[in-house]
């Protein structure tokens, strides 16, 4: 069976997750497509919105932090700091937590999304 035709399938005859590598806690689901850019959608897809994430402007960023749950709060923050695409992969959870204010939830939403 092609991925054009899985979503297709009803759910019974779709595969079992399968552990990622490297020991990621999370499994990757059946019921997602990947998508080319190693982007999650449910549709199965592509989003313009995912592109070269290194190529984002300072907008672009603040535009990706407002659309998060809970992180709108911070996007005036990201804005001040000139956090770009090529800046954003870069912060750790010390950097969002320690330097930029942020709450622990939102990092590790950003963390977690920014690493999708």
């Amino acid at each position: 069976v092609g991925k054009a035709e899985v979503k297709y399938l009803p759910p019974a005859s779709l595969p079992a997750p399968q552990p990622l590598p490297f020991g990621f806690p999370y499994t990757m689901s059946p019921y997602f497509h990947a998508g080319t850019m190693g982007g999650l959608f449910l549709d199965g897809e592509e989003s313009p919105a995912l592109e070269d994430i290194s190529k984002w402007t300072v907008e672009d960023v603040c535009s990706f932090v407002s659309n998060l749950s809970g992180c709108t709060e911070y996007t005036q923050v990201f804005r001040e700091q000139a956090i770009d695409g090529e800046t954003l992969p870069l912060l750790t959870e010390e950097h969002l937590l320690n330097n930029m204010g942020l709450k622990l939830g939102p990092a590790l939403k950003i963390r977690s999304q920014v690493g999708k």
